[in-house]
């Protein structure tokens, strides 16, 4: 995949890449070497101009600018509580089972509650 910003010209080309399932991966590189721009691709933020991004399905790619003026022009939360908006979904399974563990600890489940799914 290629891109190529017109205001400057710089950009990435030619970029061959495959992530296996369940990897960790860190991009490293020299300033201006075009890691940002790549990250940016894969996340969909920006359109390759040569080339495609094929992405597995249920794959979730999460992206947080670096430039938090932009990121968090419109927002209250802090950088970490930024983060943690990705991850909502799982926390209110987890609170639920927090709750569980609390009734189940006290003895007083009722068999509705037994019964109800946990997601």
């Amino acid at each position: 995949m290629s891109y190529r910003y017109p205001s400057s010209g710089r950009g990435i080309h030619s970029v061959d890449l495959a992530i296996d399932r369940g990897r960790f991966v860190v991009v490293t590189g020299r300033i201006v070497s075009g890691k940002t721009t790549l990250l940016r691709i894969l996340a969909g933020v920006l359109p390759p101009i040569e080339g495609s991004v094929h992405v597995a399905k249920g794959t979730q790619i999460g992206y947080l600018q670096q430039e938090a003026v932009r990121a968090f022009a419109d927002h209250e939360n802090t950088v970490y509580e930024e983060m943690l908006t990705a991850f909502a979904g799982l926390r209110a399974q987890e609170e639920r089972l927090r709750q569980m563990e609390a009734q189940m600890a006290s003895e007083e489940v009722s068999e509705e509650e037994k019964e109800k799914p946990t997601s």
